[in-house]
């Protein structure tokens, strides 16, 4: 498996989605629904879905939760079904692992990606995760680490990819960060653009 340090053993595998998979090359813009800023990331996104199966074949009693809500106008379909079906279209899911796969299709933002990926662990497992293993953007290390300390989830992060303007994106992401660090739960007005699903679905968590 790719080297990382961990400690502990790892019961659940969460990887957040960031764009909605429409088929074809996943390298391409034009296959992929997507913000314009994140022009030119499917690659990144193809090497979060590659190394969350390499993770899933190493920690063989681990459940990987894929997560990501409807969030774009065009298409009801949710974000976590389509990178399941392009992990499909790539061979990344050998048969053992097809069993140990299941979709979280609410979350709109890295908050809602933990701990909606926990409740649906918890419904599969009937107990909350001890140690999850988030893998994602390098560049949101920190806030997944916050919002596991706002959750009291135990995790671990592997972070990987880079954006086109790594400057600009590191300077916006500190500006999230200092939102969730005012107001932990999302709940109020200044972190709303983060949830900018069409279907009206979010309410804050409690």
């Amino acid at each position: 498996m790719d080297s990382l340090d961990t400690t502990k053993e790892v019961d659940m595998i969460l990887l957040p989605c960031h764009a909605l998979y429409q088929g074809g090359d996943p390298s391409k813009d034009e296959s992929w629904l997507m913000a314009s800023f994140q022009t030119g990331e499917g690659s990144a996104f193809v090497e979060h879905l590659r190394k969350t199966f390499v993770h899933a074949q190493h920690f063989s009693d681990a459940l990987v939760v894929v997560s990501g809500g409807s969030t774009k106008k065009e298409s009801l379909k949710s974000e976590a079904s389509s990178y399941l079906e392009l992990a499909q279209a790539l061979q990344f899911i050998t048969p053992e692992l097809e069993d140990r796969i299941v979709l979280e299709e609410f979350a709109r933002d890295s908050l809602e990606n933990l701990a909606y990926g926990a409740a649906v662990f918890e419904e599969h497992r009937s107990y909350f995760p001890n140690h999850i293993l988030v893998v994602g953007w390098e560049f949101k290390r920190a806030r997944f680490l916050y919002h596991a300390e706002t959750l009291s989830l135990s995790i671990t992060y592997d972070g990987c990819g880079k954006c086109l303007d790594e400057s600009a994106t590191r300077s916006q992401e500190q500006k999230t960060l200092s939102l969730f660090h005012e107001d932990p739960l999302g709940k109020h007005q200044s972190l709303c653009y983060l949830n900018n699903g069409p279907w009206d679905l979010y309410v804050g968590l409690e």
